[in-house]
């Protein structure tokens, strides 16, 4: 297990706000010791909601994160993370 840790970011778009925001926030609940910042704006001319994490800890928990997040029906999330060990 790779324990050196990265700093990363983690897009979320968010269509069904209603049925989808919960099991995000959920989600981003369970591994908030994970997140540094979050900006979440609503986009609702087009009825989506973006949500942008900033995320520090090592490639496993960061994978972690993203993978439960894209299982979420009606998202859309990229992530990257730093080369750079922490």
């Amino acid at each position: 297990m790779d324990s050196t840790k990265h700093v990363g970011v983690i897009a979320i778009i968010i269509s069904k706000r209603e049925t989808t925001a919960p099991k995000v926030n959920q989600i981003l609940t369970n591994h908030g010791d994970l997140i540094i910042g979050r900006l979440g704006l609503p986009y609702g001319d087009h009825g989506l909601h973006v949500i942008s994490l900033i995320v520090d800890g090592d490639k496993e928990q960061l994978q972690s994160l993203t993978v439960e997040l894209t299982a979420v029906p009606d998202t859309i999330v990229e992530s990257t993370m730093s080369p750079v060990c922490l």
